[in-house]
């Protein structure tokens, strides 16, 4: 991004928050590991934190970096809703 954006432009992005439980599959990896099974977290839950991502933003050249939480709830009209939004066989969990 860093290298593509014009001078004075900006730059946005946004991570889950992987080490607080903040990606809509954390219930599922919690009943997973309740019943002594693998899961697919992210292999690096760390490098999601703000001073991590700060850090990866200044290193790449970025100037007058604000970080912000955004806090969206997520909402299943019942366990249904929730199991099929999360079933895809997309990434680590649809394993």
């Amino acid at each position: 991004m860093a290298r593509v954006v014009r001078p004075s432009g900006w730059v946005a992005a946004y991570m889950w928050d992987v080490p607080g439980g903040g990606v809509p599959v954390h219930p599922i990896y919690l009943a997973m590991e309740s019943m002594g099974m693998m899961t697919g977290r992210p292999p690096n839950p760390a490098a999601s934190e703000r001073e991590a991502m700060e850090s990866f933003w200044k290193i790449a050249g970025l100037k007058s970096i604000e970080t912000r939480v955004i806090r969206i709830p997520t909402v299943y009209s019942d366990f249904d809703d929730f199991w099929e939004s999360n079933v895809v066989p997309i990434g680590p969990q649809g394993k």
